[in-house]
């Protein structure tokens, strides 16, 4: 222990200690001669000592900047604490509407976002002067922090993208990479658990708006696309007798049961095939059973523009809780690969069979996922796609029978019509009338014609549904004799030739296609 009266005698030896050190003798013995030249040499030289101070400056500068920052860093996670959310997470929608919800909280807001915003998208906007037109709805913009007060709190709000967090040269490189856009929720005087609280408000506001609602969204290959929209009702939905019933009981199990699919290490998921012809109310059901079990539509076509690339990427980024839709599986380009000599197969584009079957057996899709596909026509799927623990259950949507007819002409006219109900009954043809068909026949005299009698009308009706059979019918015809550029019948799975010269290029031009009176192609030439 060193008490207060040797301290004198301390500083005494330590400054001894520092004399003889100063002293060259002291350094010639500890370094030598021919050193303590060199170093004498060097520190004598004016243009040394002034790059050595340069040197130990920017060292102690930055040694400065990285004490303070981290100083700062310190002092600032006191004070604020900040969340990011990047786009693309379904957090990042319910901030951006809440923001513009609150643009009247931001006085100094001299450049905005703008976007049209309909009177069936919940706005608060209360003074829409045309429900039929859409309002104007601003947000801030990229790049500005602005401060929104709400229930007491400080909050400053940005939205940025990744690149400009850079420096001035990193950008010249961010510039072509894709950018991500951000949004910056940042609290005074708050912990984390107050600001995630804030954004849990905000996130519940966003969603129970849209309870009770059915978000439609529709992959497509340049971008994607979502609608808000009111599902339809359930009971609204007229199926043959029992069927909905079951097709729900069935879903409503399967969502119930993960941990026993888990137990038995069973993928949890569950397929689901409707098929029939056009009209018979498949997408419609399937938006239904959506809005019944509040959950949401993912629609995916499988058209020729659509890779196997960009098909996965769908399933990886589907949202959750929603109902995956494939549509019309029996239309589509498929690549099956059962050729795998004939190269044109292989990279024509288009859906492989495999990425498909893939995607039906969980693979790469998200458990306790549902899926639904549509056709019109079964015997044109390859077997594979059909077999159980792909397609679990089959559902046969047909044409109307009576049945259906009854509770359909219940939902448009009230009790007191139940003698024109069974003459209708009667003279109406059974399975051979879309739902869809007698559904728009209903409508019309519902609205249109409610002082006549709808069994008037049967007789016209069934004539435009034999036109529109017939037209159907010469369409297709049409489209089994297609032609090549130059006009001879093409055979099924070869591509039609090409022009190889100007002279046969000239001769395309002088052939003429024209539909004869019995619906077929002929040549004319011009």
């Amino acid at each position: 222990m060193i008490l207060l009266a040797d301290i004198p005698q301390y500083l005494n030896q330590t400054i001894t200690t520092l004399e003889h050190y100063s002293e060259p003798e002291a350094w010639i013995k500890i370094i030598g001669p021919r050193l303590f030249a060199m170093l004498s040499r060097y520190l004598n030289n004016d243009v040394v000592i002034v790059g050595f101070g340069v040197y130990a400056y920017s060292v102690l500068y930055e040694v400065y900047n990285v004490m303070y920052q981290a100083a700062w860093d310190r002092l600032f996670t006191l004070f604020y604490a900040t969340i990011m959310i990047e786009h693309g997470d379904p957090i990042f929608g319910c901030v951006s509407e809440f923001l513009s919800e609150k643009t009247s909280q931001l006085p100094r807001l001299s450049e905005a976002v703008a976007r049209a915003q309909w009177e069936g998208d919940e706005s608060d906007d209360e003074n829409i002067a045309n429900p039929q037109r859409p309002s104007v709805v601003l947000g801030p913009p990229l790049g500005q922090v602005n401060t929104i007060t709400y229930k007491g709190y400080r909050l400053e709000v940005s939205r940025y993208k990744s690149s400009d967090t850079g420096s001035n040269y990193d950008d010249m490189f961010n510039r072509f990479l894709p950018q991500t856009e951000y949004i910056s929720v940042r609290i005074r005087f708050g912990s984390m658990a107050t600001l995630k609280g804030i954004l849990e408000e905000w996130k519940d506001r966003y969603y129970d708006k849209k309870f009770g609602k059915c978000i439609v969204y529709r992959y497509l290959l340049q971008r994607d696309a979502s609608i808000v929209k009111v599902p339809r009702r359930f009971e609204t939905v007229v199926m043959k007798e029992g069927q909905k019933e079951a097709l729900l009981k069935d879903i409503k199990t399967f969502l119930d049961q993960g941990d026993w699919f888990q137990k038995r290490g069973i993928p949890y998921r569950r397929g689901y095939l409707l098929h029939g012809p056009p009209g018979t109310g498949k997408t419609s059901t399937i938006e239904a059973i959506a809005g019944e079990l509040h959950m949401n539509v993912s629609i995916i076509s499988l058209n020729n523009d659509l890779d196997d690339n960009r098909f996965l990427s769908c399933l990886q980024h589907k949202p959750r809780n929603s109902i995956l839709l494939i549509e019309d599986v029996d239309s589509i380009k498929m690549n099956t690969n059962d050729e795998p000599t004939d190269t044109t197969k292989l990279h024509s584009g288009g859906i492989s069979l495999s990425s498909l079957l893939n995607a039906l057996d969980g693979i790469v899709g998200q458990e306790g996922s549902v899926v639904f596909m549509t056709c019109n026509d079964t015997s044109k799927l390859p077997p594979a796609l059909l077999r159980p623990g792909r397609i679990d259950m089959k559902l046969h949507m047909g044409l109307a029978d009576e049945f259906q007819i009854r509770h359909m002409y219940k939902r448009f006219f009230d009790e007191s019509g139940s003698y024109d109900l069974e003459r209708l009954v009667k003279l109406l043809p059974k399975e051979e009338i879309a739902p869809a068909e007698l559904q728009n026949f209903f409508m019309m005299y519902s609205l249109q014609n409610a002082t006549k009698n709808i069994c008037d009308g049967v007789d016209d009706f069934l004539e435009d549904v034999r036109k529109d059979r017939e037209q159907a019918r010469r369409h297709a015809e049409r489209m089994k004799q297609k032609r090549d550029i130059y006009g001879n019948l093409s055979k099924e799975g070869t591509p039609p030739p090409t022009p190889t010269s100007d002279d046969e290029l000239q001769n395309i031009k002088k052939i003429v296609l024209k539909v004869a009176e019995n619906g077929h192609l002929c040549l004319a030439q011009s």
